[in-house]
């Protein structure tokens, strides 16, 4: 008998969800369960659209995904600007998330939705420009180049989301914890960003990374 996948919810119907709901749909550890937006008749939409698995519930808003007990993890495509909000609310009901890029506004709002996942024992993985997979396993960095090629049965945004299923097994099934380093290269990821953004808006003269 095949092991149960991790069941996800997908908050939001944005084009960027099409192709991490593929990715979900490829995975061999991880389902769709449920997808969720501000209107129930787009969101049916989106889940045909997409070959959403008949049995995936359709919801008319982002809370009842959130609510639904069998949705064990949250896909969140939504703006920046709504990461804080809508991530930290998923942390508080116990739901593990993956994050679209640039997972917050500053690093005040990453550290929110960091502890909001520290107190509820849940893994943040992050769809991140250099794809820092927050767990308890080591980055993977997929690349290619005339010297040296990694080649895969699965396309590289799958594999993220059968890593983050298997995460989210190994501590609901065997009691293991999130690891923090993770959450710590994505902080500093952050701080580098909030440091070019203030030299920006300064005319580019030189500014101190944060800590």
């Amino acid at each position: 008998m095949s092991e149960t996948p991790v069941r996800f919810g997908v908050l939001g119907c944005a084009t960027i969800a099409r192709i991490l709901s593929r990715a979900i749909r490829l995975a061999p550890n991880a389902s769709i369960s449920a997808i969720g937006s501000r209107s129930i008749d787009k969101a049916s939409k989106f889940a045909s659209d997409n070959g959403f698995p008949a049995s995936a519930k359709v919801y008319g808003s982002y809370e009842a995904v959130l609510d639904d007990p069998e949705v064990d993890a949250v896909y969140l495509p939504l703006p920046t600007s709504l990461h804080l909000k809508w991530a930290v609310l998923a942390a508080e009901k116990k739901k593990h998330l993956l994050l679209e890029k640039p997972v917050a506004l500053d690093v005040k709002e990453l550290d929110t939705i960091l502890e909001a996942c520290e107190s509820n024992e849940g893994n943040l993985h992050v769809d991140d420009f250099v794809r820092p997979l927050i767990g308890e396993s080591e980055a993977k960095f997929y690349a290619a180049s005339d010297e040296h090629t990694v080649t895969t049965d699965l396309p590289q945004d799958a594999l993220m989301v059968t890593e983050l299923a298997c995460l989210v097994k190994g501590i609901r099934g065997n009691g293991l914890k999130p690891e923090k380093k993770w959450p710590t290269m994505s902080r500093k990821t952050q701080l580098v960003l909030d440091a070019v953004k203030a030299s920006i808006e300064r005319g580019f003269e030189a500014v101190e990374v944060g800590n």
